[in-house]
């Protein structure tokens, strides 16, 4: 059992840690409904292994609302997860909150209609470098129950999702992907030929680099050198 302070009687799901791991954040089902889940926070005691402190149900939540899969970037300013709070784009869509200095979570950012679906959408995960988010959605185009998807962040924009594909989809669940290296992570998944139930799975990522030259002529102007976008 992973700490006997933390775990209770409840149901007690998904957990993300600061980068020093002295402080989590992780989710438990609500005492009069066992299919919502409430935000909770602890800090570790110094000096020691395993003995939690300062226990707090955060600021997010809400009667009547359930907030699931957090998870938390590498420099730690930022808590990204999954809710059914109003105002979002229907089911479970994925938000942002700002980690304040002094711990207090910034008001909850939806990260838009360009990841977020009418279906549900959880387990949000930021590549190493943070420039990739990756996801699991019922919606999009989508093989079957949950697949896993990437956006590219640039300036604080979440462009188009990608689905990961037939390697590493199926039309069952694939769900809690993420990296612990640049090409190496980790996949949940109930496909046929585990061991019953969802599995943990290994995948390897191979960047594929393609590289497009030629002579570039503008045919109106007749110039050389002109801009090409390739999209």
């Amino acid at each position: 059992m992973f700490s006997r302070i933390l775990n209770t009687k409840d149901s007690e799901d998904h957990l993300a840690f600061t980068q020093d791991q002295q402080t989590v954040y992780y989710t438990r089902s609500d005492k009069q409904n066992s299919l919502e889940f409430k935000l909770y926070k602890a800090n570790l005691q110094e000096g020691t292994s395993g003995i939690w402190i300062n226990h707090i149900l955060v600021s997010l939540n809400k009667p009547n609302i359930s907030i699931e899969t957090p998870f938390i970037n590498k420099t730690g300013n930022r808590l990204y997860f999954s809710s059914n709070m109003p105002g979002g784009h229907g089911g479970f869509d994925l938000y942002v909150s700002e980690i304040n200095i002094d711990g207090t979570l910034g008001t909850p950012v939806n990260l838009g209609r360009a990841i977020n679906t009418d279906k549900d959408e959880k387990y949000p995960a930021l590549s190493l470098d943070n420039k990739h988010l990756f996801f699991s959605s019922k919606g999009h185009e989508n093989m079957g129950g949950y697949d896993v998807f990437k956006s590219t962040i640039s300036d604080n924009e979440y462009g188009s999702p990608t689905n990961l594909g037939t390697t590493l989809n199926t039309p069952f669940d694939e769900i809690a992907y993420f990296l612990i290296a640049n090409n190496i992570g980790y996949v949940s998944s109930n496909r046929s030929g585990g061991n019953g139930g969802y599995d943990i799975f290994t995948v390897t990522n191979i960047d594929a680099t393609q590289t497009l030259s030629d002579n570039m002529l503008d045919v109106k102007s007749k110039q050389k050198n002109t801009t090409v976008t390739i999209k």
